[in-house]
């Protein structure tokens, strides 16, 4: 970083929207960006005082807030100049990139900062500029939130041991949130990592439309500090912070899911964070014989080298598959997902199978297995509904030629009927689909029973 006349400030701006204040002048205006996670911690300082013209707009705020705190002096001010929201307008508008001023706020607390001035806003949905000065507190809260940055994976990697009794490797950590594809937020205390609200961005269908939408992801809370489960708790601080920096109406993400089991909603509900929207069940089938087909299906298992050839039939599948999903919810199914989610995971082995029908061979579907110890677990599928019952069926063919005793799926409950075979099983695997209700958003009695949603959706499996 060029050095400034004064060492102890720093000028930051994203573009030449504003012209710089005359006290500022002299000062060379550094431009850096704070979108994702990857942003490096700023070199320099420590700076007494930091402004920053047009640098949250587009910005991740969590990354922004905690970047600056890191490099502000205790007592050290942070003048922000952009646009932003007076109020997260309940407004079907897509993002724009305009924060809300209240969230913002917000997170802007619980990272470490006191709000010194903030003229008077009137309640309006355009936005409008605002020059907004923040204040590094001398000294930091019982719990002070920050984001997961790459320089906090060991931390990270060591709570998740502790909670979940397993490994985080950074491969599976990069995977889901690097790249722009994730965020998170954590609470310190006393400079100890004890919790973690993971976030990972998903492209979806929303009743037809391109959105995206915030899947709740690895929730950890250290043992001795989850006995405080209320709004000044480190679970509650880090729930509401992720909605608060990138969903709701405004924000990057129109909704946020998950996939938490009946208890962990009850809490997150009990405090204002969720609120249940449907259920997952899980179809079970015994395996069939190749000779019991007799619809003219045929499955190609698609191996890694092949895909390349099968990128634009997949295009051509997902296309026909949203189209029959315009009443609802649905996560992206193009080859980019499939690619990513199935043939770059990190730890788990899939087997993908391309479905076609007759002579001609035409495009039917897709399906996706993974295979486990005495079990197979149809983990997702492509294709328009109707296309479902054969898949299924082709599937249970392929579980029986792997060895499988047994093929389950998880699927939400309001599409069971698409999958249901003249005999099956439904077992409750105590998975609840939540909605985030913390930010103003789309009305949980909206979203009741409009996720497709099924194994492959999931971050864990």
């Amino acid at each position: 970083m060029t050095p400034s006349l004064d060492a102890a400030e720093l000028l930051i701006r994203e573009g030449d929207e504003w012209p710089i204040p005359a006290q500022w002048a002299a000062l060379p205006a550094h431009r850096l960006v704070f979108r994702h996670i990857d942003t490096p911690p700023l070199s320099g300082g420590p700076y007494r005082r930091i402004c920053g013209l047009g640098i949250v707009r587009y910005a991740d705020p969590l990354v922004l807030l905690e970047r600056l705190y890191q490099a502000l002096t205790p007592g050290g001010e942070l003048i922000l100049v952009d646009r932003f929201r007076p109020t997260a307008a309940d407004t079907d508008l897509p993002w724009e990139g305009y924060h809300p001023i209240p969230q913002l706020q917000a997170l802007a607390e619980k990272i470490g900062f006191t709000v010194a001035t903030l003229p008077p806003l009137a309640p309006s949905p355009a936005p409008v500029t605002v020059q907004l000065t923040l204040v590094r507190n001398p000294q930091p809260p019982r719990w002070r939130v920050g984001f997961a940055a790459p320089e906090n994976l060991p931390a990270l990697a060591d709570l998740f041991q502790r909670v979940f009794g397993g490994e985080m490797s950074a491969e599976l950590w990069h995977w889901k949130y690097g790249s722009g594809r994730g965020q998170s937020a954590v609470a310190w205390a006393e400079g100890r990592l004890v919790a973690h609200y993971g976030g990972i961005t998903r492209p979806i269908r929303y009743f037809g439309r391109a959105e995206q939408a915030c899947q709740v992801a690895d929730v950890m809370v250290e043992q001795t500090e989850r006995g405080v489960l209320t709004r000044k708790g480190a679970f509650f601080l880090t729930g509401s912070s992720l909605p608060e920096a990138c969903s709701g109406w405004g924000a990057k993400h129109i909704i946020g899911f998950g996939f938490p089991n009946l208890r962990h909603l009850t809490l997150a509900a009990r405090i204002g964070l969720y609120q249940e929207v449907g259920r997952i069940l899980e179809l079970a089938w015994t395996p069939r014989g190749p000779a019991e087909l007799t619809a003219g299906l045929r499955a190609t298992e698609i191996t890694p080298g092949h895909w390349p050839r099968y990128r634009a039939r997949v295009e051509a599948l997902w296309q026909r598959m949203a189209g029959a999903f315009q009443q609802g919810i649905i996560g992206v199914r193009d080859a980019a997902w499939f690619e990513y989610r199935y043939l770059r995971h990190p730890h788990h082995h899939y087997r993908l199978y391309w479905v076609t029908r007759g002579l001609l061979r035409r495009p039917v579907g897709l399906f996706v297995l993974r295979p486990l110890e005495g079990r197979c677990e149809l983990m997702d599928l492509a294709g328009v509904p109707d296309a479902f019952p054969g898949l299924v069926a082709l599937a249970r063919v392929e579980a029986g030629r792997l060895g499988a005793a047994e093929l389950f799926a998880w699927v939400s409950r309001a599409h069971l009927p698409h999958f249901q075979q003249p005999e099956h099983d439904v077992r409750d695997p105590d998975v609840v689909i939540p909605t985030s209700v913390w930010t103003p958003a789309p009305p949980a009695e909206q979203l009741a029973e409009r996720w497709f949603l099924m194994a492959g959706d999931t971050d864990f499996l």
